[in-house]
């Protein structure tokens, strides 16, 4: 069959540059199938190695070491990524979780093959007992090499030979890595040998699931170039003490519930100087600790849903100078009205000059869950008035808001624009940006858009931001609006 089938067709009079750009931007199971179509696109696309320069395997249900091999010889001699390998080994096997195993002493001998072309690197090793058969394809030079990602179910251990060394990945920025034992990196050795760690090369580093403090401090004294190294988790029973200068490449997670008295353990870390905080679940009276920071530079707070499944919860991001950041991802809504007048006498939010609300609705509402939550404490869960505090004294200092209002069937447009905090903000900001639900229209009259902007002093007056921006927000004019 012709191309397409047709040749009057416009895919038929498609460019073959314009056609190998458009089949590589589409997944790589549908891409397997398109030489299938007819004789002219197999032959564009054995032609073409634009098109197999990207290999993200992660819509590829059942992966061979064939079908790796096959992709890889498609790129010729060009540069190529591969994103989103997962490998499963012996264990799953002999569990009869999925009908074969792939040998990662086949896999590695591919890729030693083609190292030398690999830009971008990311597999995932699952359920593997012998994961020392892919070191050969771990020790090869990898010049082009970019950026790695080695997540294993088992331990790997990483030679200090990692993709040639120094030498051998001298454009290697960013390493990834989960259970995988690095240690021979840092342990007192010959000069020689630790100079010639791949580590050198890296700007950021990510240690997964966590690092022993013994090898923190080495870890960073060792490695200078390093801006941004990821420790991983620290558990509630771990006691580290680091000094500030030691820890403003830093980055950590906090995966257990976090209050005013256990999130002192975190203290004795210079939480203030760190580089990324990440806390899984924290009531607001942890906030304080959590997003303090010793830089007074401008800060944007970012208050959208959370994705844990739990009702009446939000996430919170503090964006800081210097792409630092500060995250909450589960807050019980109830938890943060009650540390409102906690928060704002801690001057926590004091240099927020941005802030980004896309769940209005959960901090207009000081409402009990409906559902119970284990990880939120009693405290939390009690009662407290249906008004949620003012915000006045919160952010004395920002000056741009951007919101996106939540639907009216969920909450009326008087409720919203009539509330004081909102009042607050909208008269004291100078842009203001008011978005729709995606894929929705908001409405709501002249009126009650006019009291949005309305101070709520003793004689109230109309302010107008310098800058107002409406997405997919209208507003009636009619006198029944």
């Amino acid at each position: 069959m012709d191309r397409a089938g047709d040749s009057s067709s416009a895919f038929a009079r498609l460019p073959a540059e314009l056609f190998a750009m458009i089949a590589a931007d589409v997944p790589l199971t549908s891409r397997l199938v398109i030489p299938q179509v007819c004789r002219d696109w197999a032959a564009l696309c054995a032609n073409s190695v634009t098109i197999w320069t990207v290999l993200d395997f992660l819509d590829v249900a059942v992966v061979s070491v064939d079908l790796v091999a096959r992709l890889l010889e498609r790129s010729g001699t060009a540069a190529v990524e591969v994103r989103n390998l997962s490998l499963h080994g012996d264990i799953p096997q002999a569990l009869g979780q999925i009908p074969h195993a792939i040998l990662l002493s086949l896999v590695a001998l591919v890729f030693a093959q083609h190292m030398a072309r690999i830009t971008v690197l990311e597999i995932e090793l699952v359920g593997y007992s012998r994961t020392r058969d892919l070191i050969p394809a771990l020790v090869t030079p990898a010049p082009l090499l970019r950026q790695a990602r080695l997540l294993s179910t088992s331990p790997v251990w990483l030679s200090l030979k990692l993709f040639g060394g120094r030498l051998g990945a001298p454009r290697l920025r960013k390493l990834v890595v989960r259970n995988c034992d690095w240690a021979d990196h840092i342990e007192p050795r010959a000069p020689a040998a630790s100079v010639d760690s791949v580590l050198h090369c890296l700007t950021h580093l990510s240690l997964l699931p966590s690092v022993r403090e013994a090898h923190i401090v080495p870890l960073l004294n060792g490695f200078p170039t390093i801006v941004d190294i990821d420790i991983g988790e620290v558990s509630m029973h771990q006691s580290m003490i680091l000094a500030p200068h030691i820890v403003t490449r830093l980055s950590i997670r906090l995966n257990y519930r976090l209050d005013r008295n256990n999130v002192q353990n975190v203290t004795s870390m210079s939480p203030a100087d760190m580089r990324n905080i990440y806390a899984a679940y924290a009531e607001g009276d942890a906030l304080p600790v959590l997003l303090r920071s010793n830089d007074d530079a401008d800060a944007e707070l970012r208050i959208t849903h959370s994705q844990v499944k739990a009702p009446k919860t939000f996430a919170l991001e503090m964006r800081l100078s210097r792409n630092r950041r500060r995250t909450v991802d589960c807050m019980f809504s109830q938890s943060f009205h009650r540390a409102v007048p906690f928060l704002s006498e801690g001057r926590v939010f004091y240099n927020v000059r941005k802030l980004v609300v896309s769940c209005l609705e959960l901090l207009l509402r000081n409402e009990n869950p409906t559902l119970p939550i284990p990880f939120v404490s009693s405290s939390s869960l009690a009662a407290s008035a249906s008004v949620a505090p003012k915000w006045s004294g919160l952010f004395p200092n920002f000056d741009e808001v951007d919101i996106t209002l939540p639907p009216v069937s969920v909450m009326d447009s008087h409720l919203v624009f009539g509330n004081e905090n909102i009042r607050d903000l909208f008269s004291r900001s100078k842009r203001v940006t008011l978005r729709a639900q995606p894929g929705d229209t908001y409405s709501l009259s002249w009126q009650t858009f006019c009291l949005g902007f309305t101070t709520t002093a003793a004689e109230p007056k109309l302010c107008s931001p310098e800058s107002l921006k409406l997405h997919d927000v209208q507003i009636s004019m009619t006198a029944e609006g």
